[in-house]
């Protein structure tokens, strides 16, 4: 993570041919103003959590959304912190009572809110949409979602249009959209709980219906879909006794399976399976096939998930971006450290010149 951090750093503090003004927008153009940004909050968004829900500001839902781009850098994505502690509950849905209500098409579609008043971090971006989300009663998370534009306007509806056919909204900004399909900066062009349209179709197939499937309750499905087709394949689950096969898994709908042992299924059953059938052999696995990408990015997520257990415990829709309180702490203090190793570099190179 300190390397991809050091180079966002480094970008950042170059600002080559104007990158810092095609993305971001003051005081995040420079690399001073990240760093005052985060010591005027105590290098800390956990910190939060020790203040009334009341006193909550719109602007700690910003900075809880810019440490989780810091976390994970990406154009269009969607990010889940956690909430495991009651407490913690309590104190995030009365700072959700003082935003704006507004209409949500992301998951429950539920208890929207607006944090996009004075939302400045992204350069194109001007809303914030934020939720409560109960994918499973004892695993909510606070939902994080930046848009080009508030849920009224017209555009947010050519967005959404949009998505609808594509299964991704309008771009907002070009120039993030470049970084995200480069990669560059560390910057992904997608990581977000709604489908795309390849896994859609299989969701679909699968007589799935919503938006808050879990990829628990469909992976086992399509693996026992592929051994019914005849695709024959050794899967062993070592110290499950209860999954002693890929059949008894797709009997488990509704039921938690650990994170582990959807990774497994992925990596060691169902792409492997697909990647080794012809094309056009079997109907059903060109279906998966074409999902493949998707399979992938849900495959990041899931190994993603398993680096702490806050998030390995969460159920995964799609490719959102979980993360905790803890791990955004340590995103910030090390992205400060590396940054102000950055200046301090810099400023020696200027004075030896």
């Amino acid at each position: 993570m300190n390397q991809e951090l050091r180079r966002l750093a480094q970008l950042i503090a170059a600002d080559d041919v104007g990158w810092n003004q095609a993305l971001f927008v003051p005081p995040f153009t420079t690399l001073g103003g990240w760093i005052d940004f985060w010591h005027r909050r105590r290098l800390s968004v956990s910190i939060l959590l020790r203040k009334p829900g009341e006193l909550w500001s719109v602007g700690d839902f910003h900075a809880l959304f810019i440490a989780c781009w810091l976390y994970h850098p990406v154009e269009k994505g969607s990010f889940m912190i956690p909430l495991p502690s009651p407490l913690h509950r309590t104190l995030v849905q009365a700072a959700m009572g003082k935003l704006e209500a507004r209409w949500s098409s992301h998951l429950s579609k539920q208890g929207a809110r607006s944090a996009g008043q004075g939302f400045a971090f992204l350069k194109g971006y001007h809303e914030l949409l934020v939720q409560y989300e109960e994918t499973q009663a004892r695993n909510p998370s606070l939902f994080l979602k930046a848009e080009g534009h508030s849920a009224a306007s017209l555009a947010h509806v050519v967005s959404w249009v949009k998505k609808s056919f594509t299964g991704a909204g309008a771009t907002v900004n070009p120039d993030m959209n470049t970084a995200g399909r480069l990669h560059h900066g560390g910057i992904q062009a997608r990581a977000a709980e709604n489908y795309d349209k390849a896994y859609e179709k299989l969701l679909d197939y699968h007589g799935f219906e919503g938006t808050q499937v879990q990829v628990a309750e469909l992976l086992p499905m399509v693996a026992t879909k592929l051994r019914e087709k005849g695709f024959q394949y050794r899967f062993a689950l070592e110290g499950e006794e209860p999954y002693q096969s890929v059949r008894a898994l797709s009997r488990l709908r509704g039921v938690t399976i650990r994170k582990q042992l959807l990774l497994d299924l992925l990596t060691q059953c169902i792409i492997p399976t697909v990647e080794r059938v012809p094309e056009k052999k079997s109907e059903y696995v060109d279906k998966v096939r074409k999902a493949l990408p998707a399979l992938r990015d849900v495959v990041e997520g899931l190994e993603r998930d398993l680096a702490d257990p806050e998030t390995a415990a969460a159920p995964r829709v799609f490719a959102e971006v979980r993360v905790t309180f803890d791990q955004l702490d340590r995103t910030i203090a090390a992205f400060v450290t590396e940054a102000t190793a950055v200046l301090a570099s810099r400023a020696n190179r200027n004075a030896s010149v």
